[in-house]
């Protein structure tokens, strides 16, 4: 499996899609597609996924690009985003209204 079907299944899972419905889209077989969800964190009934996802991001848990665990070292400031990188490509993709 590549890196962009990896973030394929993660965002579509985070939208509240089944198993069946993402591995149908991607052509994968559906056991890959749930395993991987599995090993992620990602499993249970799509909406509940998603609206656990939601809280996730409110809490600052996971990064609001990507979704990766993030690491908070106590009595810092709490990140939002894993990297730059995933920083910059947040905001490119939501420029917050700017013209």
């Amino acid at each position: 499996m590549t890196e962009e079907q990896k973030v394929k299944i993660r965002r579509m899972r985070l939208d509240g899609n089944g198993y069946k419905h993402i591995a149908s889209t991607l052509i994968l077989p559906l056991s890959t597609v749930k395993s991987y969800c599995k090993r992620n964190g990602l499993v249970g009934v799509g909406p509940v996924v998603a609206m656990n996802n939601d809280v996730s991001v409110q809490l600052g848990l996971i990064c609001r690009n990507c979704g990766k665990r993030l690491k908070h070292t106590a009595g810092k400031k709490r990140k939002v985003f894993c990297s730059d990188k995933c920083r910059k490509q947040y905001w490119n993709l939501h420029d917050g209204g700017k013209v």
